[in-house]
C-alpha cells in the first residue's frame, strides 16, 4: 500500500482502473469492521462508493484470474497485474 495515499477523513469511494485486456468483471471491498461491497468494470473502470476512513482495506478482483491488494477510502487507483500493483493515479 502506498503510504502517499490520500487519508479519507470520512467514508468516500475507491475507483479502480485496469489495463485493456484484463478480464475482470468486478472488485470486491472487504474492511475491518465488517464493510464489504463491490463495484462492476465498465470500460476498464470501476468504483466503490462510502468506504470507510482510517482502515486498510482488502480489494479482491473478481475474473479470469485471482488477484488481491490493500486498498483505503478515497484512492483513485491505477492496477497493474502478474503481480498485482496498485498505485495513486496522477
Amino acid at each position: 500500500l502506498n503510504d502517499a495515499s490520500p487519508v479519507a477523513l470520512k467514508p468516500a469511494p475507491i475507483h479502480v482502473q485496469i489495463p485493456a485486456g484484463m478480464v475482470f468483471h468486478e472488485f470486491e471491498v472487504s474492511c475491518p469492521g465488517g464493510f464489504r461491497a463491490r463495484g462492476r468494470f465498465r470500460n476498464r473502470a470501476a468504483m466503490v462508493r462510502s468506504v470507510p476512513p482510517g482502515v486498510v482495506c482488502s480489494a479482491t478482483f473478481k475474473g479470469s484470474e485471482y488477484a488481491r491488494t490493500p486498498v483505503r477510502a478515497g484512492q483513485n487507483l491505477t492496477c497493474t497485474f502478474g503481480p498485482t500493483r496498485c498505485v495513486n493515479a496522477r
